[in-house]
């Protein structure tokens, strides 16, 4: 984990920074050990895809974003962090320079879980957010 970070602090506010080449996490915040229940050590150097508790990098609209690198607003989506319950997340994603390397920041805020009482039943695959 860097000591630096080009993003003011945000609360609430997961900062993960992920390597354009290797789909690695580099950089998380705080918000990012929160969100994710586990240690910036732990994340960093781990796939975004395992972190966030996705399917591999595939077709899905998140991982064609950070493949194109473009700068978008990230519509809500599920996330099953490793050991978590599911979450909805929503955010943002665009390009920064980080220790001399292209990367994708991540910018996620939590929008809801599976054990908020807006679910009144578990959070599933087909529902509508």
């Amino acid at each position: 984990m860097a000591a630096k970070n080009h993003i003011a602090d945000l609360p609430g506010a997961a900062v993960l920074h992920v390597d354009r080449e290797s789909g690695r996490i580099c950089y998380c915040n705080s918000g990012a050990v929160a969100l994710l229940g586990r240690s910036a050590d732990a994340l960093s150097g781990e796939h975004w895809w395992t972190a966030l508790g996705l399917p591999g990098a595939g077709e899905q609209p998140l991982a064609q974003a950070i493949r194109c690198g473009s700068r978008t607003v990230l519509s809500p989506i599920f996330l099953h962090p490793p050991g978590l319950g599911e979450m909805v997340a929503g955010g943002y994603l665009f390009m920064q320079q980080y220790q001399g390397r292209d990367v994708v920041v991540l910018l996620l805020f939590r929008l809801a879980g599976d054990g908020d009482p807006l679910f009144t039943t578990p959070v599933q695959t087909g529902d509508v957010v």
